[in-house]
């Protein structure tokens, strides 16, 4: 499982049944990839509400209407575009082919859909 993939699940657990991110990160294997999973799933929570508003935005739809599984991924996704300091390209397609094995190719096409859209969006920071 990839590193967004990770923090994607970390990060819908934490969302949908009150997890604490603490303690699922915490079972991390002592990995090279630990100190990035945590970043994503720790700075995706401390703008949720920014990064909902944008994946929103984005798509058009209810949040409550988009597959679970990729919502965590966009979220995470979103994070990375708007939050991260990486290649914005880099961070669509982390998201892309994580999404694969979630949702198969439309899935994918769709993650990739909206986070090139959130990627043209003014973060909500840069509206203060």
């Amino acid at each position: 499982m990839s590193s967004r993939a990770t923090a994607a699940s970390i990060l819908g657990r934490v969302i949908r049944t009150g997890a604490y991110s603490n303690v699922l990160l915490g079972t991390l294997g002592g990995t090279p990839d630990d100190a990035l999973i945590r970043r994503l799933v720790y700075g995706s929570l401390r703008h949720l509400p920014a990064i909902d508003q944008l994946i929103a935005r984005a798509s058009h739809r209810p949040l409550a209407d988009i597959q679970p599984g990729l919502l965590d991924l966009l979220r995470i996704g979103t994070w990375e575009l708007q939050f991260g300091d990486g290649a914005p390209h880099a961070a669509v397609n982390e998201a892309v082919e994580a999404a694969r094995p979630v949702a198969g190719r439309s899935g994918a096409g769709f993650v990739n859909a909206i986070l090139r859209r959130v990627s043209r969006l003014d973060s909500p920071a840069d509206s203060d």
